[in-house]
């Protein structure tokens, strides 16, 4: 059911402006998906929004759902102007107003300069320069009080921009020096574009889509009483709290605690279905079944199985895997048949058979080595391992005369 229609034309009862309408029909979008949810669960987000554009509409409200839709439309209304008041005020006030106020524009009042320090006299006279002829322009040669909303807020936000107070503000700047975190960019170029092992391209390339893909936020939100604001309505982070901007209606800001950080959502939503679809496709039945007794299926089976690292382990007696030395701890998996140094002849890279006597390592598949008796074969988690053993120097007896 369709709300009331009111006695001015072209608005709801309890509709009173554009943005209100606005905001009711964000509301009612978003009531349809919830009552269809079983219906879009299987199609893509693009599917999704044409199917709710297009039906919402047309299905009926019951009266409660109206005036649920009533509230939720009045309370976000609200917290919108709430918004939109502390907006102009922090803009005031950062401008220099002594008189500062979001219902309107007082002509009888100055804006407050500051001190210029070492090294501001010039900009700083610029800007007050700037500043005046400004306020001059727009405020003074004006008649009446300013009280339209959008006015008030335009000029507010000029006058903040042009002040010489913004002399002091630092920013962050971006620098040559490349970055040490991790970043979606880096795992994109290192899995897909620069990935040396094809067959596990494709299963990097649909984690990585379905990671960008996934819109709800991570981590459990904070109640409102738990949030602590400054006199303009904005919160002030705590540790390990992280704010997140929705884009919905009323209040486009939300504080979640317990996120993940990016590292490990990579970690468990990039490296794990990866590696695990890469298994399920190409590997035998041993292999699967091997897989699945490693906790964290990211590494590498040393990593994971022994709780070892290979890069401390590399030269030592101790089993090490090479993936894990060039590429990283998180590479992709590498089962035996797509090895690419199953056939070389380079002994310090493979011995899959006979020729590994020079340095001691071994290449194992599922069947394990059986020409070795040392080593109890299995599937050892799609790595090249090897191990390093110093040969036993000969001890040179010298030259002896030839018996004649």
């Amino acid at each position: 059911m369709p709300p009331v229609k009111s006695k001015t034309p072209g608005k709801f009862k309890g509709i009173k402006n554009k943005r209100q309408g606005e905001i009711y029909d964000y509301f009612r979008r978003q009531l349809w998906q919830e009552k269809n949810a079983d219906y879009l669960v299987n199609k893509s987000k693009r599917e999704q929004d044409y199917f709710t554009s297009v039906l919402y509409k047309t299905s009926k409200l019951a009266k409660e759902e109206r005036n649920l839709l009533l509230k939720q439309t009045a309370s976000a209304y609200r917290e919108e102007i709430q918004e939109r008041n502390s907006q102009i005020l922090f803009w005031q006030e950062g401008a220099g107003f002594t008189k500062p106020s979001s219902r309107k524009i007082i002509k009888k009042q100055k804006l407050k300069g500051i001190f210029y320090e070492k090294g501001e006299h010039k900009s700083g006279r610029e800007k007050t320069k700037q500043v005046k002829n400004l306020w001059l322009q727009e405020v003074l040669t004006k008649k009446g009080t300013i009280k339209d909303k959008a006015e008030i807020e335009r000029i507010s936000k000029s006058l903040y921009l042009t002040s010489p107070r913004r002399l002091r503000d630092r920013f962050l700047i971006p620098t040559s020096r490349p970055s040490t975190g991790t970043d979606l960019g880096k795992i994109w170029d290192k899995y897909f574009v620069r990935n040396p092992f094809t067959h596990t391209r494709k299963f990097y390339l649909r984690a990585i889509q379905k990671f960008v893909n996934r819109t709800e936020p991570e981590g459990e939100p904070v109640p409102d009483n738990e949030i602590e604001f400054d006199k303009y309505g904005k919160p002030r982070l705590k540790a390990g709290q992280w704010i997140a901007f929705t884009g919905r209606p009323g209040r486009s800001w939300s504080v979640y605690k317990n996120v993940p950080d990016l590292e490990q959502r990579i970690i468990k939503r990039v490296h794990e279905p990866a590696h695990t679809e890469y298994i399920e496709e190409h590997g035998s039945a041993m292999e699967k079944q091997t897989w699945k007794l490693k906790k964290n299926k990211a590494l590498c089976w040393i990593e994971a199985i022994l709780g070892q690292s290979c890069s401390v382990n590399q030269g030592t007696s101790n089993w090490w895997c090479l993936f894990c030395i060039v590429l990283g701890s998180y590479h992709p998996p590498v089962l035996p048949k797509h090895c690419p140094w199953l056939y070389t002849y380079k002994t310090w890279l493979c011995g899959q058979t006979r020729h590994s006597d020079a340095t001691k390592q071994w290449h194992f598949s599922v069947q394990g080595e059986r020409i070795r008796d040392k080593i109890k074969g299995g599937d050892w988690g799609s790595c090249h391992i090897g191990t390093f053993s110093k040969p036993p120097k000969k001890k040179h007896r010298g030259w002896k005369k030839p018996l004649t």
